[in-house]
């Protein structure tokens, strides 16, 4: 039984590690805008944990306003980092790297939240569902 549980804990760190560098892969091949689409998608993944669903009739800028200030790490508040989701996404213009730091601190502070929120163990769960889908 003991050997049992290990194999299936070992085969679980594996899947997450190999899944996870997948993903890693995915942005390093991708340009600035992929980086921060893909990131982004990641903070939307997070926001639901918030009790934040972005419904199918939400723009970016709704979405982004619904949560207004109530989230921000950095003074980066989300509907920054909706504007600049919306300028690569729709205005088809490279976001500077400031901007993509902008989104990576924001998503950063986002998960330091939810692991204060639900625990290490439970945002490690979560990672591993978003890199495993």
């Amino acid at each position: 039984v003991i050997l049992l549980f290990l194999f299936i804990f070992i085969s679980f760190l594996l899947y997450y590690y190999i899944s996870k560098l997948i993903y890693t892969q995915k942005l390093k091949k991708a340009d600035i805008n992929g980086r921060m689409y893909l990131i982004f998608a990641e903070m939307i993944y997070y926001l639901k944990q918030f009790g934040y669903k972005m419904k199918p009739q939400d723009t970016m800028l709704v979405f982004s306003e619904k949560i207004d200030n109530s989230i921000f790490f950095d003074g980066i508040t989300f509907i920054t980092a909706g504007k600049i989701f919306m300028k690569a996404r729709y205005a088809d213009k490279e976001i500077s790297q400031k901007e993509y730091t902008q989104i990576i601190a924001f998503r950063d502070g986002l998960e330091t939240k939810l692991s204060e929120k639900i625990g290490k163990l439970k945002v490690f769960l979560l990672k591993f569902l978003y890199y495993c889908k």
